[in-house]
């Protein structure tokens, strides 16, 4: 059974315990240290399924729910998810509902969890793995940082904006401008969502590459040889100077969607990016092709000139 994004079903992707534990315990004692250690256990965390504490109604309406939170002792609210259910059972008995209402125990996956933390309900500070035994804290930072570590390379953008939650937030935050868009306190809000969408989050970007430079790593996926050369199909921008050319960046499937990747040229093969802001920034400013920027041309369509880029960096810059 299906309920909202949950399940009372099996995990489908439940994390194997001595797995878990043993990249937990080389995580902790070695963190940020060891790169092949933190990749392996942040694609392990994005990947897997947890069970969660969920209060929802005894007549089953879909959008009246609730999973549970837990706060720490600064009162900020975290979502806790559980490897297994001996990680709730061996600490705790479930909650006691309110009137009309039932808990269970139900199964969510790693990128539904996000989804209640960045989309859905207010709040919340990240996410808390085994609270009780591991108390993996999980912050936006963090969760962040997962979500660069497993997006980074080649064709990865079916997980946007899914596990970055810089992304998700600026997806959320663009709904909310569409609708208060004239209000100039939600004008500024937006000026906030992008620069902090241009710190933390990962772009989509179509470019054609020489089918020779083009390998399969150890893992099975698609990577590139390094100092290949690559092509980036430039949009016009019939907003302003049709002459002028622009790399389009997207920050999610639906937006990439949009995009015409046919292409014409029998040696070359079009591929999907996803990097940082800073990564394709350093490509407009070592290029003469390009005079800017735009974020998901087809929806939202957000230009920045190279001026305007490096004004707002350079102020950037100079504050911190």
């Amino acid at each position: 059974m299906d309920y909202n994004g949950l399940s009372i079903v099996s995990p489908q992707y439940y994390p194997d315990d001595e797995e878990w534990n043993d990249f937990f315990s080389l995580w902790y004692q070695d963190y940020n240290l060891n790169t092949d250690i933190t990749e392996h256990f942040h694609y392990l965390i994005s990947h897997s399924d947890y069970l969660v504490m969920v209060q929802r109604p005894l007549n089953n309406d879909d959008s009246d729910y609730e999973i549970i939170s837990v706060s720490n002792e600064d009162q900020q609210s975290y979502l806790p998810a559980f490897t297994n259910i001996k990680e709730i059972t061996d600490y705790i008995d479930l909650p006691e509902p309110q009137e009309g209402y039932q808990v269970e125990v139900m199964v969510a996956s790693y990128k539904r969890l996000l989804e209640e933390i960045y989309m859905r309900t207010e709040g919340l500070n990240g996410l808390v793995i085994n609270p009780f035994s591991q108390k993996l804290v999980a912050d936006e930072k963090l969760l962040n940082s997962i979500g660069y570590n497993t997006t980074i390379g080649i064709n990865h953008h079916k997980d946007l904006p899914s596990l970055v939650p810089a992304n998700l937030k600026f997806k959320k935050n663009m709904k909310i401008y569409y609708s208060n868009g004239r209000n100039p306190h939600v004008k500024e809000f937006l000026k906030e969502s992008v620069e902090a969408l241009m710190e933390d989050g990962v772009f989509a970007c179509p470019v054609l590459v020489n089918k020779k430079d083009l390998y399969t790593n150890k893992t099975g996926e698609l990577a590139m040889h390094t100092g290949a050369d690559i092509y980036i199909k430039p949009l016009m921008c019939s907003h302003a100077d049709p002459n002028k050319l622009y790399i389009s960046l997207f920050t999610g499937l639906n937006d990439i969607k949009r995009m015409n990747l046919d292409h014409d040229e029998p040696d070359m093969e079009m591929i999907i990016t996803c990097q940082s802001f800073e990564s394709y920034k350093d490509v407009l400013f070592s290029s003469n092709a390009f005079c800017g920027i735009l974020i998901n041309p087809f929806t939202d369509h957000l230009g920045f000139s190279k001026d305007m880029l490096d004004e707002m960096f350079y102020n950037k810059e100079t504050i911190n």
